[in-house]
């Protein structure tokens, strides 16, 4: 990336404990590190940090209780981001995620101002009630006013264009530390999870809730085991609303100790890279990021095709987000359909039979998937920092 004149940048995130934006954040202040002065700004104040930043962090106000606390706290951080902003003088502030979208413009002191949406807001806000139908309203009236808004997949970008009127929305994909990712995957894994060195599984990250589809998942690989049956299955992430119900789907089909729940790591990457393969069950994403890990890691990926991200990622957007109908074999793995809602007791319905036999055939088809291994790496070359960041950089000039 070509070092422009040093800016005064601050990034406005909710807070660094978990999830795609303190990621995002965190990678963007590390990689601007030594070209600009980066103030990275948490709207909530108190909570945990579990990623680190380059550059000095300003939190505006902790999170209110009742209803009359939160809009208070609303109240303050405005007051404080806009207090912080007239004496730094930032040259461009960008913000991410809607509630820092409109601290951002209504804080706003002159100098650029870049907004970031990271979900589809007319799915999201249709199930939060009134709190959504609230941020519905501020979509339509605060983001124009923004110098950019970016959104980080082609839904996004089409969902604030045409549900909100957002105008000339851009798209910029998430930056990647490859060479982060990569060395971090190197690392051993944790001492509870040291027999994977000599075990051969699939891997899936994420909280067992209902978004990730993990019930699916455990459904499709009691198929999966039928024809390999050495093969394990190793779950990432914190104990969700849907943990038990899927512990108890895995007992009732027999594969309770080929499934692995490692809970929450700080560092999942050394499991991916062990990992023959990266299943996404997802029901719905944003741009889900630890494809792109995966990739990066030289990891195949079989995913469902849900709105929005896995085709944008595997094929380069080549048709619409959803538009499995079997499964499809892709450069860097395969897209099945989205599952269709079961209880655990249910019979194994069609998605979950076609995730079975595209993931079973990519790995024994040892041609096919050294192939899909080295289009991994391939891919995960356009989503790296040097890619993206130039995109950024310029949008905090007048040259955006």
């Amino acid at each position: 990336m070509k070092m422009r004149n040093a800016l005064k940048i601050a990034l406005i995130v909710p807070h660094l404990e978990e999830g795609g934006m303190p990621k995002l954040v965190s990678t963007m202040s590390r990689a601007w590190a030594d070209m600009h002065e980066v103030t990275v700004v948490l709207l909530i104040s108190g909570m945990e940090k579990n990623y680190a930043v380059s550059g000095r962090i300003v939190e505006l106000a902790p999170r209110g209780r009742s209803i009359a606390g939160k809009a208070l706290a609303v109240v303050r951080r405005i007051l404080r981001a806009g207090k912080l902003r007239r004496r730094e003088r930032f040259d461009a502030v960008i913000s991410f995620g809607s509630a820092a979208n409109a601290v951002n413009v209504l804080s706003r002191r002159g100098e650029r101002i870049i907004l970031t949406e990271h979900n589809i807001k007319s799915q999201e806000n249709r199930s939060w009630g009134l709190a959504g139908r609230f941020y519905d309203a501020m979509i339509s009236r605060l983001y124009n006013r923004a110098d950019s808004v970016l959104a980080i997949s082609r839904a996004m970008k089409e969902d604030l264009e045409s549900h909100y009127g957002v105008k000339s929305v851009t798209l910029v994909h998430n930056p990647h530390d490859l060479a982060d990712i990569a060395e971090k995957g190197r690392a051993a894994l944790p001492a509870h999870l040291a027999f994977l060195e000599s075990e051969s599984f699939i891997a899936a990250v994420g909280p067992t809730d209902e978004r990730k589809g993990f019930l699916h998942l455990v459904r499709a690989f009691s198929l999966m085991r039928l024809k390999i049956p050495y093969l394990k299955l190793v779950i990432v992430g914190k104990r969700g609303p849907l943990h038990d119900e899927i512990a108890a789907a895995c007992a009732r089909l027999g594969i309770a100790d080929a499934v692995i729940f490692a809970g929450f790591l700080s560092n999942p990457y050394p499991v991916m890279a062990r990992a023959s393969l990266y299943a996404c069950t997802s029901l719905r994403e944003g741009l889900p990021n630890v494809i792109i890990e995966s990739l990066a890691l030289g990891v195949p990926v079989v995913s469902t095709d849900c709105v929005s991200g896995p085709r944008e990622i595997l094929q380069n957007g080549a048709a619409p987000d959803g538009s499995a109908v079997t499964d499809e074999m892709v450069d860097c793995g395969a897209l099945v359909p989205v599952f269709s809602p079961v209880r655990a007791g249910d019979p194994l319905t069609r998605e979950e039979s076609l995730f079975a036999k595209a993931a079973a055939e990519l790995l024994l088809d040892a041609e096919r998937y050294e192939s899909a291994r080295e289009s991994a790496l391939r891919r995960s070359l356009d989503f790296s920092v040097h890619s993206i960041m130039s995109r950024y950089e310029s949008l905090c000039t007048k040259e955006g």
